[in-house]
């Protein structure tokens, strides 16, 4: 691997949050969802192979969320997630470059989907009262679905993006 991009896969001071970490993209990504799918998948190897990526990059990434309090490691040298979180407000400057890498892997899942992927997309013409209906309907939703994940056992790692947005 060159070193332009392997430093693609190396934690960054973020200049947008004081005091906090980020990760270069793509990694943030992988960061991300390492610390998700630790939940399934416990030793680097697998974790690894399920990203298609050599070892000592998913380490690497591993090393950060241990760092930061995301993960820790087992005596027997297996990775545990610990019940830190991480949710950016929507106030952080770091909070678009999120939505935007999510809705990139949706876009790459578009064309390849699996029988349990969703994908929506359409435009509509409405009244405004409407489309705070939809609005709140959408909100709704989202909190149902947030409880039923903090219940959930970990069995499988799912991406959810929602937007609704006024284009004229």
């Amino acid at each position: 691997m060159s070193p332009a991009v392997s430093t693609l896969f190396s934690p960054v001071t973020n200049p947008f949050d004081e005091g906090t970490l980020a990760i270069c993209d793509p990694c943030h990504i992988i960061a991300g969802v390492v610390s998700e799918l630790l939940t399934l998948a416990k030793t680097l190897n697998p974790i690894a192979a399920a990203f298609h990526l050599p070892t000592h990059l998913v380490k690497a990434q591993l090393d950060v969320l241990q760092k930061l309090g995301l993960v820790a490691i087992e005596k027997d040298g297996s990775y545990m997630v610990t019940q830190k979180k991480v949710h950016l407000p929507k106030t952080s400057h770091a909070s678009p470059i999120n939505h935007w890498t999510w809705r990139q892997k949706a876009m790459e899942r578009v064309y390849s989907p699996h029988e349990v992927d969703l994908f929506y997309s359409t435009l509509h013409t409405l009244s405004e009262q409407d489309a705070r209906k939809i609005r709140t309907l959408l909100l709704e939703a989202i909190e149902r679905s947030s409880k039923i994940v903090g219940s959930s056992p970990e069995e499988t790692l799912v991406g959810l993006n929602v937007d609704f947005f006024r284009l004229v």
